[in-house]
């Protein structure tokens, strides 16, 4: 006999099942802070996602524990490659930069030495003597007098100061 009174009870609903990414986001975020940051954008990602599918069928998935910790590992991982990339990307480019600007500077002197090298091997050819910058501009052979160039006026080498010491024609 079945009681009149008795409210009818619904099967009990299956336990919920692990959702497949669950493993893959943790490990993936505790690489991203202990191997390869990079990995942890991935686990952000993938985890992200999976919360969202959990979160769309509630009941189905049990682990977004797990799934959490693997995506804030790879939130946390990937904050840790933004602070090493960001100032790493800064020193190669102050770096490359300042490379580039002594590379403009070294051509530069070169080519104001060697402008006064030919001004001096012009007025040795008219005057039979060696002078210095201002006896080359005076004699008009330099329009504007080279800012890191002396001339010696004894032997008519041509030598580097300031900016272009060291830096040979």
């Amino acid at each position: 006999m079945t009681d009149q009174n008795s409210v009818p009870t619904r099967p009990p609903s299956p336990p919920p099942i692990d959702h497949p990414r669950g493993t893959v986001v943790l490990v993936l975020g505790i690489l991203s802070l202990i191997l390869c940051a990079p990995l942890g954008i991935i686990s952000w990602i993938l985890g992200r996602s999976a919360l969202k599918e959990i979160d769309q069928s509630p009941g189905r998935y049990g682990n977004r524990g797990l799934m959490k910790a693997g995506m804030i590992c790879g939130i946390i991982g990937t904050c840790l490659l933004a602070v090493v990339i960001i100032p790493v990307g800064v020193l190669v480019t102050v770096f490359t930069l300042h490379g580039v600007s002594t590379q403009g500077d070294d051509a530069r002197c070169r080519a104001e030495m060697e402008t006064v090298a030919v001004a001096e091997e012009a007025n040795y050819a008219q005057y039979d003597t060696y002078t210095d910058v201002p006896g080359l501009v005076a004699h008009g052979l330099l329009v504007t007098p080279p800012t890191d160039v002396i001339v010696d006026a004894a032997t008519g080498s041509v030598s580097g100061t300031g900016d272009c010491a060291g830096v040979t024609p």
